[in-house]
């Protein structure tokens, strides 16, 4: 019957074999492998440059700093400089059910049509993971858009000017208007989208000479100088002609009253 029970050495055996496995299972299950880095991006067409703006996330799902031990960029050889991200950066550790991540921002032509990047995380345990991003295809069709402003001017007779501005219909980017004026006068920047327009009013004071910037050029799209309408109608002036009126018509009545007198003294007749 004995020969049936198993022995000592055997039961330690199988009880060791029993911890090593659970070990190795342990650790299979363990933060260990939730090394994992992510890589997304986006990219929308900048319409006053005519390019890509392609903004990358790098995540880190394990909650150690993880860096960057490998970046290759995949911008159809657009050569494009990648801004903050770089081989040595460093991704934050996650917390909890949150990621770490930075992102970085890169500029490609808009007839851009395959972009992609891969990155590679190394952690301080010797663990490395990568992720090889490919974009969806782009159009290749961003293009810079084109503003149509326009600027007219109206004077009223105390010479306060409105400055009329629009952004055409047929316009594809805002426009962004300053109007300066006489001894520093400037306006807040105004932006209208396609088909908009708004009025500004320039002080008497300020609206001898006004002009009108676009988009922070240096060079102004409309200038103006005031001229005040000829339909506007100047008062009589007071003072010194009205008194001369005054007293000349004081000394007519004057000489009217002598005419008057002098003619019923010749009407009376004596007899003796």
């Amino acid at each position: 019957m004995n020969r049936y029970l198993p022995s000592l050495r055997r039961v330690l055996a199988l009880g060791g074999a029993a911890v090593v496995g659970l070990g190795a299972a342990l650790a299979l299950a363990s933060p260990a492998s939730a090394h994992h880095t992510g890589v997304t991006g986006t990219a929308d067409c900048d319409l006053r440059t005519g390019e890509y703006v392609v903004t990358w996330t790098v995540t880190n799902d394990f909650p150690t700093v993880g860096t960057i031990t490998q970046l290759l960029r995949r911008d159809g050889g657009a050569g494009a400089t990648l801004n903050g991200i770089a081989i040595g950066g460093t991704v934050p550790a996650a917390v909890g059910e949150t990621k770490g991540q930075i992102t970085g921002t890169q500029r490609v032509p808009g007839t851009t049509t395959k972009i992609g990047l891969l990155i590679e995380l190394s952690w301080s345990d010797g663990v490395k993971d990568k992720d090889d991003f490919h974009m969806d295809p782009l159009k290749g069709d961003c293009v810079k858009g084109t503003a149509n402003p326009t600027a007219t001017f109206a004077t009223a007779c105390d010479s306060v000017v409105t400055v009329h501005l629009s952004n055409g219909p047929n316009a594809t980017l805002d426009a962004e208007f300053v109007v300066t004026g006489k001894d520093g006068w400037k306006s807040d920047t105004i932006k209208l989208g396609k088909g908009e327009s708004k009025d500004v009013t320039v002080p008497a004071a300020n609206s001898a000479h006004i002009e009108v910037f676009e988009n922070g050029s240096q060079e102004a799209i409309q200038t103006y100088d005031r001229v005040v309408p000829t339909t506007c109608v100047t008062l009589p002036k007071t003072g010194a002609k009205v008194t001369a009126v005054a007293g000349g018509a004081v000394g007519l009545l004057a000489v009217g009253g002598l005419l008057f007198i002098a003619a019923r003294r010749r009407r009376i007749r004596f007899t003796a």
